[in-house]
């Protein structure tokens, strides 16, 4: 039960996540744009947004628990959504990794 509930906090909190990149306000080629976001607790875990494709990477300094505890989190949720690849990468330097990955993008 424990481990649903963190799948659905976590897809929440991607879909989140997701979406907050998208909200725009303001013109672009002319035209007003504005796009209106749903609230956490309108959104219905595995039936809405399953047309969204992407593929989503995960650093964690948790290297002990990245092909065993997280993957089957991944796979759960790509249960729900398959056409969003979630993939994590247990790296040792977290932040010096990140610090090095953030400003080129990767």
């Amino acid at each position: 039960m424990k481990s649903k509930k963190l799948i659905a906090l976590w897809t929440a909190v991607t879909l989140m996540g997701t979406m907050a990149g998208c909200k725009s306000s303001g013109t672009q080629g002319g035209e007003s744009t504005s796009v209106n976001l749903p609230g956490i607790d309108t959104i219905k875990l595995g039936e809405d947004y399953q047309d969204i494709q992407a593929s989503i990477k995960i650093l964690t300094n948790r290297t002990d628990i990245v092909d065993t505890v997280y993957k089957g989190y991944a796979e759960q949720f790509m249960e729900l959504y398959p056409n969003i690849t979630v993939e994590y990468e247990g790296i040792t330097d977290y932040e010096q990794s990140l610090n090095l990955r953030l400003p080129t993008g990767d």
